[in-house]
C-alpha cells in the first residue's frame, strides 16, 4: 500500500511539474533543473511509509547481531552445554541464514514485489520466533538453536528487503539518502543489542 501512495506522489509531482513547464521565451537554464531536486526528501520518506520501516530496520539489528554475539552464552547458560558445543552448534547459524535471501525472491514472486508486505512478515516471524524462544527456554538446546536459526534467517530477509525497497527511490534521486536512513536504524539496533541482550 504504501509503495502505492509513492507512486502516486511520483505521478501528482510529474503533473504539477508539466503544468508549471515554463514558456519558451523562458531562459532553458530553468527548464534543466535535475527532477530529484524538486524532490523533498523528508516528504517522500513520510508519505511512502519508510519512516515506518525504520522500526524493523531497528529490530533486525538488535536482533541478527544480539544472537549472533550472544548465541553461545544462551547455549551455555540456559542449557547447560559445554563451551565448545554451544559455539558448534551456533556455527549452522550463518549457513541457515542464506535461507532468508531465498525466501525473499519467492515472497518477491508471490506478492508482486510488494516489499513493504514482506518486510513486515519477516518482522513478525521473527517476533514470535523470538518469544517462542524465551517462553520455551532450557527444553531442547535443538529447539533453541532453531528459534535463533529463524529469527536470523528472517532479518537477513528483512536486510534484502530494505536494500530492494532503498533502490525503489532512484527515480527521485534519493536512493542513498533513504539507504542511510534504513542503516542507520540498523546499526541503532545492533549498538543496542550488545547491552539488551547482555541484560536479558
Amino acid at each position: 500500500f504504501s509503495f502505492l501512495v509513492l507512486r502516486k506522489l511520483k505521478k501528482e509531482l510529474d503533473a504539477t511539474a508539466a503544468e508549471d513547464e515554463p514558456d519558451d521565451e523562458v531562459p532553458s537554464a530553468a527548464c534543466t533543473q535535475p527532477e530529484q531536486q524538486k524532490h523533498s526528501l523528508w516528504k517522500l520518506v513520510l508519505m511512502s511509509g519508510v519512516i515506518v520501516v525504520t522500526i524493523p530496520a531497528f529490530a533486525q539489528g538488535l536482533l541478527r547481531e544480539g544472537i549472533a554475539m550472544w548465541a553461545p552464552t544462551l547455549l551455555v547458560e540456559k542449557y547447560h552445554l559445554s563451551s565448545v558445543v554451544a559455539v558448534l552448534l551456533s556455527s549452522v547459524l550463518p549457513a541457515f541464514n542464506l535461507t532468508g535471501a531465498y525466501l525473499t525472491s519467492v515472497l518477491m514472486k508471490r506478492t508482486r514485489d510488494k516489499k513493504m508486505l514482506i518486510n513486515f512478515i519477516f518482522f513478525a516471524v521473527a517476533m514470535v520466533s523470538i518469544a517462542l524462544l524465551y517462553l520455551l527456554s532450557g527444553i531442547s538446546p535443538i529447539l533453541g538453536v532453531v528459534f535463533m536459526a529463524i529469527t536470523t534467517a528472517s532479518q537477513l530477509g528483512g536486510g534484502t528487503v530494505m536494500n530492494l525497497i532503498a533502490i525503489d527511490f532512484a527515480k527521485f534521486g534519493k536512493s542513498a539518502s533513504v539507504m542511510g536512513i534504513l542503516n542507520f536504524s540498523v546499526f541503532f539496533g545492533t549498538a543496542a543489542a550488545s547491552y539488551l541482550f547482555g541484560f536479558i
